[in-house]
């Protein structure tokens, strides 16, 4: 296992490259990912499993060493990843899905292991695709115990607390998506490197919620990601979206930001650092730099109506603000809790895989929508 000087180094070489771009916060993101490449890939075998038409190959990954200032443990990120691999899979391309999971419970190892995206959905895309998919479980390594009060948090809690640590200390470093972002990196560079037959070169990233978030930030950060699948995270643009939903509330907040309003952080959504973060966290924010292109990249966008954080209107926010001006829809579907809805991902694979056209459903056209060629809006 790294040493805790391996995680300084990774720090002190983040630092450096926050500071050789004038302490921009945009740069934070790839700051921190162009450091942990740096690093050496860690992981081991677990063994395989024979499914019909499918073989399954499991692996123990640890990803990095993410613990700002010691102000974070468990220090080490560890995460099970399992490639399943179909009978005459198609070369050069996989999916890659964020997947939750909680390695740590209270300080203890536990064995909870991910619900987003089941096996059987896996199988499922894997099977009928000819697609080589590949799950990555704890994004975030939960639950994490933030020193400076000593709590234990997972999910949103663990987010919004470090989003505090942040605003507080503007540490530039601080965000859990940073470390949520390069497990994902860290899971395709195992990938890359345990699927030398198949040629893997890109990858299509999906994941719902604060992992749809991350999936997000890691496309702009990886070029080796030629598409992505977010899952119920309506969230670009976030200072619109944040005072459109406040005002849309009568000036309050849904019970589903209690974590975020416990925090202190809707209090702060007007200030400079607040507006630091922004350039870390949202996508859209990246539109005014030199990552701009990356948001060109096909991307299938699947919102839920009945979504207790976000609005359903939200998508306005950043239909007229993104590159290419083309096209975007939205078909009705049935509402559905926050996972990875696995014939949305598989249609959209598809269509990648095959050049064509991303999967319009019952799509009805939203007017005056710019995403690029393949974006597609859901509402579940």
């Amino acid at each position: 296992m790294p040493s805790l000087f391996a995680s300084d180094t990774v720090y002190a070489s983040a630092q450096a490259c926050f500071e050789a771009s004038n302490q921009d916060f945009g740069e934070i993101l790839t700051c921190y990912k162009k450091a942990e490449d740096f690093n050496p890939l860690i992981y081991t075998a677990k063994g395989s499993t024979l499914f019909p038409g499918v073989e399954k190959r499991s692996f123990d990954l640890a990803s990095q060493q993410w613990s700002p200032q010691g102000l974070v443990s468990p220090v080490q990120w560890k995460h099970d990843v399992d490639i399943y691999i179909p009978d005459n899979a198609l070369h050069g391309q996989a999916l890659l899905v964020a997947n939750n999971g909680t390695p740590y419970a209270h300080g203890q190892r536990s064995s909870a292991g991910p619900t987003d995206f089941t096996e059987a959905q896996a199988l499922g895309i894997a099977k009928k695709t000819r697609t080589i998919v590949i799950s990555v479980s704890n994004i975030p390594n939960q639950y994490l115990t933030y020193a400076d009060d000593g709590i234990s948090r997972t999910e949103d809690a663990g987010v919004a607390h470090s989003w505090k640590l942040f605003l507080d200390t503007q540490l530039p470093f601080m965000s859990v998506r940073l470390p949520m972002v390069v497990s994902m990196v860290k899971a395709m560079d195992l990938a890359q490197k345990e699927l030398k037959p198949w040629q893997i070169d890109h990858f299509i990233v999906s994941g719902a919620s604060k992992r749809g978030w991350a999936a997000w930030l890691a496309a702009i950060a990886d070029h080796r990601i030629k598409a992505i699948v977010p899952f119920v995270i309506d969230l670009l643009g976030m200072d619109k979206v944040l005072e459109h939903t406040y005002q849309s509330y009568g000036k309050n907040w849904p019970l589903a930001f209690f974590a975020y309003h416990h925090e202190g952080i809707t209090q702060l959504i007007s200030t400079e650092n607040f507006a630091r973060l922004i350039k870390i966290e949202d996508p859209l924010s990246y539109l005014r730099t030199r990552y701009a292109d990356r948001l060109e990249i096909p991307k299938y966008i699947v919102n839920a109506s009945s979504d207790d954080f976000f609005l359903p209107d939200n998508t306005r926010f950043f239909s007229t603000n993104c590159p290419d001006r083309k096209p975007c829809a939205s078909p009705p579907m049935p509402a559905t809790t926050a996972s990875v809805n696995s014939s949305r991902t598989r249609s959209f694979q598809s269509s990648i895989a095959g050049n064509r056209t991303a999967p319009a459903d019952n799509f009805s056209a939203l007017e005056s929508a710019p995403f690029a060629t393949h974006h597609r809006v859901a509402i579940l």
